[in-house]
């Protein structure tokens, strides 16, 4: 985590918000925005609310800023404590004592500092690399709609319940009130996938049109059905590196065409 650093755009999410850095598209994403960009998002099943609250708690605390906040949003990860206060996101972090401390201040699993820790004593950990900059050029030929059902099986743990839906939606509240409170813009965007629905997307996106209303500085699109050629993805839900620059282009970068157009009035 970077010190008292500046950045124009904070990406935050699952892996669908972390695919904007991997395999080299980082640098093609910087150089369609021309913005400067820090990817807080968590890909390999880490990204939950929960565990996004906190990173962008500690980027707050140790002194950064960023301009806005882009939050690709899926709506999975409002239905199962397993992607939040369950979840092993500790596993792939630098151990911090004082981020320890907020996990389990805030309620996190006893299990999942214990993985965060052990991840840390085995020489693994000393052998982890860097991911490939190669560009992802795996594409999909057609859409598989059994392995669309399995993926929806695999994300909704626990279904569509409510109570859990309910807890989320107060800690994503907090989320967002704190990126205004460090004068952060927030946008928050339904990624596009090859779902043809989204189970409980209405629900969240409902949520954050009431959201809207106490946060009038938040902006929502939903983007879940914008690119709809197979050809853009590596599996049923994820981008390739073609994809994403094509997402980036044509759909990221209008909103900061507009946010320009509005400073210059």
């Amino acid at each position: 985590m970077p010190k008292g650093t500046s950045w124009d755009i904070i990406l935050m999410g699952t892996s669908h918000a972390k695919i904007f850095s991997r395999n080299g598209n980082y640098d093609r994403v910087d150089q369609i925005l021309s913005k400067r960009i820090f990817n807080l998002a968590k890909g390999g099943g880490h990204g939950g609310i929960f565990p996004e609250q906190l990173m962008l708690s500690r980027f707050y605390a140790d002194g950064n800023h960023a301009d806005t906040v882009v939050y690709l949003v899926d709506p999975w990860v409002f239905y199962s404590r397993q992607w939040n206060e369950e979840n092993y996101f500790l596993e792939d972090e630098p151990f911090d004592i004082r981020l320890y401390f907020v996990a389990l201040w805030n309620g996190v699993g006893r299990s999942v500092l214990i993985n965060g820790f052990q991840t840390k004593l085995f020489h693994r950990w000393l052998l982890l690399e860097p991911a490939s900059r190669e560009p992802k050029t795996d594409k999909l030929l057609s859409v598989n709609d059994t392995q669309i059902a399995q993926d929806k099986k695999d994300y909704y743990l626990n279904g569509l319940n409510q109570e859990t839906f309910l807890h989320y939606t107060m800690l994503f509240k907090q989320l967002v009130t704190l990126a205004e409170e460090n004068n952060s813009r927030v946008i928050l965007i339904f990624p596009t996938t090859l779902w043809q629905e989204t189970p409980g997307k209405n629900q969240v996106l409902t949520f954050f049109q009431e959201l809207q209303k106490k946060h009038p500085s938040v902006e929502v699109h939903d983007f879940s059905h914008v690119i709809t050629d197979p050809q853009y993805y590596y599996d049923t839900n994820h981008l390739n590196s073609l994809g994403v620059e094509y997402f980036t282009r044509a759909y990221l970068l209008p909103l900061f065409h507009i946010e320009r157009e509005k400073t210059s009035h």
